[in-house]
């Protein structure tokens, strides 16, 4: 076998390696924690027999964003809701969370 030296990864020609399409561990860890909330939210409105029109009337949003931030959830989509918007949706259904920032 030849000795022929390799190129660096980060040198490669193909978007696989290219530094905007490498993903990110905070907005991977974002991500995950934005999904969590949305199932926190979406069992806490269960629970309470709230319908989406209540859980956005209290939390001062359109019926349409709580849809979108439970489908999102249930078609596991890509992307995360903004974290104000569950902020104000966690808070309208009384959930407490430390990890704020981490959105």
């Amino acid at each position: 076998m030849e000795n022929v030296p390799r190129r660096p990864l980060w040198e490669d020609d193909s978007d696989i390696y290219s530094p905007r399409s490498a993903p990110s561990a905070p907005d991977d860890l974002a991500r995950e924690i934005a999904l969590r909330i949305c199932e926190e939210i979406m069992f806490e409105r269960w629970q309470r027999g709230w319908t989406q029109a209540e859980l956005a009337r209290r939390a001062g949003v359109s019926e349409r964003t709580v849809r979108d931030v439970e489908s999102r959830l249930l078609k596991n989509r890509s992307g995360k809701p903004h974290s104000s918007t569950l902020r104000k949706l966690a808070e309208a259904l009384g959930i407490e969370r430390d990890d704020w920032w981490l959105l």
